[in-house]
C-alpha cells in the first residue's frame, strides 16, 4: 500500500500552460480558413467581418506574447480590445448588410473630415 495522493485534475480551460501551447495551432487554423475560404466572392459585409476577425487573431497573438513576458496588465487591456473586435465582427457577419458595410467604410472618412476641420480651425 502506498501513501501517494491522487493527482489533482486540472481543467484544460484554466490551465494557462495548456492554453499557451494550443493557441498558435488554433490561430494558424483560423488564419488558413480565412485565407482559403475567406474574402474571394464574399459580400462586402462578410469581407469586412473576416478582416475584423483577422485583426482579432493578431490581437490574440499580441496577448499571448504579453502573457509569456508576464505583462498581465497590458494583456488585460488588449483583452478588452479583443472583446470589442469580436462583437463588431459578429455584428458585421451576422447582422450586417450592404448599408451597414457602406456606413462602416464611410465612417473613417467622416472622422478624418471632422479631425481636419478641427485642425483647420486652429489657425
Amino acid at each position: 500500500m502506498t501513501n501517494t495522493a491522487p493527482a489533482r485534475a486540472v481543467s484544460l480551460t484554466t490551465n494557462l500552460d495548456h492554453q499557451l501551447e494550443q493557441a498558435p495551432e488554433l490561430r494558424n487554423l483560423a488564419y488558413n480558413v480565412i485565407i482559403a475560404d475567406g474574402l474571394r466572392g464574399s459580400k462586402i459585409q462578410h469581407r469586412i467581418g473576416l478582416t475584423m476577425f483577422y485583426r482579432s487573431l493578431q490581437t490574440h497573438e499580441a496577448v499571448e506574447i504579453l502573457l509569456k513576458q508576464k505583462l498581465v496588465e497590458d494583456a488585460q487591456a488588449l483583452a478588452r480590445v479583443l472583446i470589442e473586435q469580436g462583437v463588431n465582427c459578429a455584428y458585421m457577419l451576422l447582422v450586417g448588410n450592404k448599408g451597414t458595410a457602406a456606413d462602416f467604410v464611410k465612417y473613417s472618412r467622416f472622422w478624418n473630415y471632422i479631425v481636419m476641420q478641427g485642425l483647420k480651425s486652429i489657425e
